[in-house]
């Protein structure tokens, strides 16, 4: 490992909790070093997949914490908490610390993708989605990748590789417009608008200037000409024709 990538890999370990995760990258990335052609796939590949669980484990989070918050202030509005339990029976009622152990549970879980995503852009140079779903064969389109690329074009995922950035804006530049185009390819892949998509991203066409444009009239009306004298000479005598040729 260089000394600029020891640095700025201390610096994500010291904002998340992501010690371990780099500890297994490190190993195989130096390996990788001193041998061309160590495999460092599914080592790469179990942290992007890692990566992709969190951010939808977040969402989990997102929707049984708003449930709860409903439920704590239904509670709250029709006084509940004014009466006294059942004695012998857990309270098993909506309260403001399940919501807020809930919270930090999540948190863990961002902290953790996070770093994750952060890991993986600094050693790798790639997001965790591209991993997923691209070979040296092309973009994969199973079943399983398919899900993975509708999941990944929400609002809700873009948010935490954006975060990402803006958490570590010199360390991880470029990773939030590198998302945005593979994304974008995504889109895509999804609605089956491949053709469409080369066609946008294909460089315009280089109009041929005015000599350029003579020169290829000049070359097909000479054609033409030929085409037609074949045609007639093919009609006529073999001898004539051999007479004209001469």
């Amino acid at each position: 490992m260089t000394i600029d990538l020891d640095y700025k890999n201390a610096e994500i370990i010291a904002k998340y909790p992501v010690e371990e995760s780099l500890n297994t990258l490190v190993h195989c990335l130096d390996a990788r070093h001193k041998d061309g052609n160590f495999n460092t796939y599914d080592v790469r590949n179990s942290k992007c997949a890692e990566i992709h669980s969190c951010i939808m484990m977040i969402a989990q989070f997102d929707q049984i914490i708003n449930d709860t918050k409903n439920m704590v202030d239904d509670i709250k509005l029709d006084r509940s908490t004014d009466k006294e339990g059942i004695y012998g029976y857990e309270d098993r009622r909506a309260k403001q610390s399940d919501v807020l152990e809930l919270e930090q549970s999540k948190d863990w879980y961002v902290n953790q993708a996070l770093g994750l995503i952060s890991l993986l852009w600094v050693n790798f140079g790639v997001t965790h989605t591209s991993c997923l779903l691209y070979t040296s064969a092309g973009w994969k389109k199973s079943k399983k990748q398919m899900k993975i690329m509708k999941q990944s074009m929400t609002g809700d995922y873009y948010k935490y590789i954006a975060m990402a950035e803006e958490e570590m804006p010199t360390l991880l530049q470029g990773l939030t417009q590198t998302f945005k185009d593979e994304r974008q390819l995504y889109g895509y892949t999804v609605n089956n608008n491949l053709q469409k998509f080369d066609q946008m991203t294909k460089p315009p066409v280089k109009q041929a200037d005015m000599f350029e444009k003579q020169a290829v009239s000049g070359l097909i009306q000479v054609q033409d000409k030929q085409k037609k004298l074949d045609a007639i000479l093919d009609k006529q005598p073999v001898v004539i024709k051999e007479a004209v040729n001469r």
